[in-house]
């Protein structure tokens, strides 16, 4: 009975460490992801791959969950900073394997450019965050373009904090009902 409570009282008070991967290739079609607790405990890791119902998200080889396009349309999505969360680290590496063609060039400037516009926003709002971006351009002779994508966020929740807000959540929803009858 000590031993439960003293791992609950652990588990709300102290800061829980998740690890976000993800891998985007283009020539694949898919972007594989893994999340981790702590890193080394897997919660969850697949690949995802677009067809024409929706988004796939394979999860095991015999499980697999369509996200259907309409329900993303349909969705609000909102911005807002959840309290509890923490980023605290964002790392992404791209390769882009282009041909000699000026076109080629300007589009690995572009998402150079976007890259680096989005990583000083972000930046400037959240100073303590330890962001790092790498971007390789591989020149090639053959006629190809590929694109890779690495990225790994991690993130602290605050177990407590995480209980307050979904409680605040279903009272608001609570609340809404009881406010249309």
């Amino acid at each position: 009975m000590l031993l439960t409570s003293i791992l609950i009282f652990v588990l709300l008070v102290f800061p829980i460490k998740i690890s976000i991967w993800a891998i985007l290739k283009i020539k694949d079609g898919r972007m594989y992801f893994k999340t981790e607790l702590f890193r080394f405990i897997k919660l969850v890791g697949g690949y995802a791959s677009l067809c024409k119902e929706g988004i796939v998200f394979h999860i095991k080889s015999n499980k697999a969950i369509i996200l259907p396009y309409k329900k993303l349309v349909k969705k609000k999505i909102s911005l807002r900073p959840i309290n509890g969360v923490n980023v605290v680290k964002i790392n992404s590496i791209t390769n882009l394997l282009s041909s000699n063609y000026f076109s080629n060039y300007v589009i690995c400037l572009g998402y150079n450019t976007l890259i680096n516009t989005i990583s000083s926003l972000i930046v400037s709002k959240k100073p303590f965050l330890n962001l790092n971006n790498n971007i390789d351009i591989i020149c090639t002779n053959n006629d190809s373009f590929d694109l890779n994508s690495y990225l790994l966020l991690e993130a602290y929740l605050n177990v407590f904090a995480l209980l307050e807000y979904g409680i605040k959540k279903l009272l608001e929803k609570i609340v809404n009902v009881f406010k249309k009858r």
